[in-house]
C-alpha cells in the first residue's frame, strides 16, 4: 500500500510538459553550407527557424540597404 501511494504521489508531481508534442516536433531542411557543394540535414522546431529566418531576413535588409546608400552608387 505505501508503495501505491509513493508512486501516485510521484505521478502526480511529474513535471508536465508546457507545449504539445506537435509544436515541439523538430522541422527538418536541407541546407547547402557556403563553401561546400555537399547537402546536409538541419533539424530545429518550429519558434528556432521562425528565428532563423527572421535575423536571415533582417541581414539580407541590412545588405540591400548598404548597398544602396554607398557612396558614389548611382541610384537613378
Amino acid at each position: 500500500m505505501l508503495t501505491t501511494l509513493l508512486l501516485a504521489a510521484a505521478m502526480q508531481a511529474a513535471p508536465t510538459p508546457s507545449l504539445s508534442p506537435a509544436t515541439e516536433k523538430p522541422i527538418c531542411r536541407r541546407e547547402i553550407p557556403m563553401g561546400s557543394n555537399m547537402m546536409r540535414k538541419v533539424c530545429h522546431t518550429r519558434a528556432e527557424w521562425a528565428r532563423i529566418d527572421g535575423e536571415n531576413a533582417s541581414a539580407s535588409e541590412q545588405a540591400l540597404r548598404q548597398r544602396v546608400n554607398r557612396p558614389g552608387s548611382n541610384s537613378n
